[in-house]
């Protein structure tokens, strides 16, 4: 089975916001035994969306939550 590839791209669609903005971010979000897990595929410190993204996360996280 191939497992996708998640972490940092490298690309920044949105210029590079600080120093420590490693770029775009390829995550993943599914559920196993009643929790939600969101794989990053590398530690990160922190996350920066914009609107319509936040709002998609937060209607996949809403999703998944349901699936729960």
């Amino acid at each position: 089975m191939n497992k996708p590839k998640f972490g940092s791209s490298g690309d920044f669609p949105r210029g590079r916001l600080n120093a420590d903005d490693e770029g775009d971010l390829q995550f993943g979000i599914t559920t196993k035994d009643k929790t939600i897990i969101v794989d990053f595929g590398k530690p990160v410190a922190w996350l920066g969306l914009d609107k319509a993204t936040a709002l998609q996360l937060g209607a996949i996280l809403i999703e998944r939550a349901r699936e729960l």
